[in-house]
């Protein structure tokens, strides 16, 4: 019984947002089908912009500042983000470091959304340029958008409103790996020319993540990750852990709209 209650509290503090119109009513945008000709143009698209970021962040010689700052940043990027897109209304500012940060990692989660609290929480002890673009995804589910390719989606919305060379850099190094995923599947040596054609530093960067995955590999994570995704079959996205890659579809849809990322 006391279950039950939990489930009924969790749905009506929040847990009705899986049900709701989303970003594609919004926006009058939805997902597309998308192809290896369509991931090719897409990731092309993204190593320019992946690329001349992470430049842009050399040239600056910037450091990434305390956590605090960067979740004070994301707040600014969605009130920048509220003048383009009125329905993103983030009035709840709550953002902090996730507790247990060291279990998280071991359960494969990089942040979450208390829906009992209103908090975002972000894992920061991963590698800092992912850190700011789990925080806007994070800040997504806050402003109501449970699906998790929605919130990635918002996520890029806000962080292009923005326009914070750290914020892009972040955004882009995180839709680049989904969209070459999708398109190592399809065509592997394409994807494999997109990594090649990778500057020196986002390549480091790359290494540094995969480090830290592994060096967090554990028997738990897969169990973990297996509930997880059931928990999201049941809850109106059906594709479960794979939803993430979803974004894909938003970002494919939204360069075909509008011609630039």
């Amino acid at each position: 019984m006391k279950c039950l209650w939990v489930y009924l509290t969790f749905l009506v503090l929040w847990g009705l947002n899986y049900y709701r119109y989303g970003i594609s009513y919004q926006l009058h945008l939805a997902p597309a089908e998308y192809n290896a000709d369509d991931l090719k143009r897409l990731t092309s698209a993204l190593v320019v912009k992946l690329n001349d970021s992470r430049k842009e962040l050399d040239s600056l010689h910037y450091s990434y500042p305390e956590n605090k700052t960067i979740f004070r940043n994301a707040i600014a990027a969605y009130d920048s983000a509220r003048s383009v897109y009125p329905f993103l209304h983030y009035n709840h500012a709550a953002v902090k470091r996730m507790l247990w940060g060291t279990v998280g990692n071991y359960g494969g989660f990089l942040g979450y959304y208390n829906p009992f609290t209103g908090e975002a929480q972000v894992d920061t002890k991963v590698p800092p340029f992912i850190i700011p673009f789990i925080t806007c995804h994070e800040m997504a589910h806050q402003v109501g958008y449970a699906s998790e390719s929605e919130a990635s989606f918002v996520g890029y919305l806000v962080v292009k409103a923005g326009n914070s060379p750290v914020f892009n850099y972040s955004t882009y190094f995180d839709l680049f790996g989904y969209a070459n995923s999708e398109l190592f599947d399809r065509d592997s040596i394409a994807a494999r020319n997109n990594v090649r054609s990778l500057d020196t530093l986002v390549k480091q960067d790359i290494l540094a993540y995969r480090k830290f995955l592994r060096d967090n590999e554990n028997p738990i994570e897969p169990l973990l990750t297996k509930i997880y995704g059931n928990y999201l079959k049941a809850h109106n996205q059906p594709q479960g852990i794979e939803s993430y890659n979803e974004v894909v579809g938003w970002i494919v849809a939204y360069y075909k709209k509008y011609g630039v990322l």
